[in-house]
């Protein structure tokens, strides 16, 4: 069996990588005295995410729909994330250091990474009819 990553759902990848957090929280829970180590644990997969997240998005043809469901996704990994790091530390984002500032600085950062591959596959495929234009297999 063959896997496809053409065509893997932002929204499938948010719940793989909620899996992951949820693994990496249990095992913290067990091994780490740290009470902001869910809250690490959380914003790790937040940015884990987002770098895959924006890797995954380059074969995608249709952007619009990929978009909506990445962003959608990283919303609900964030949301449901925190939701778990409070249950699981019993401290709120207030309470647990950096954390809040990390999820502002990691939801621009995936924007601006999402953004810098949306315009390199604009520029890429300028270029590539441009090229076409030049060698006479498109017309103007």
């Amino acid at each position: 069996m063959e896997l496809d990553y053409k065509n893997v759902s932002p929204l499938l990848q948010a719940g793989i990588v909620f899996i992951a957090m949820l693994l990496f929280i249990g095992m913290g829970m067990i091994g780490s005295t740290n009470p902001i180590f869910p809250w690490i644990c959380v914003c790790a997969m937040m940015l884990f995410y987002a770098m895959l997240n924006t890797v995954m998005s380059i074969p995608h043809k249709d952007l619009g729909n990929y978009w909506w469901k990445s962003i959608l996704g990283f919303v609900m990994l964030g949301g449901i994330g925190g939701l778990v790091a409070y249950a699981a530390s019993g401290l709120t984002i207030d309470e647990a250091g950096s954390a809040r500032w990390l999820y502002v600085v990691f939801t621009f950062g995936y924007l601006v990474f999402i953004s810098i591959i949306q315009l390199i596959k604009l520029i890429v495929r300028l270029a590539q009819k441009g090229d076409d234009i030049i060698h006479g297999k498109e017309k103007k």
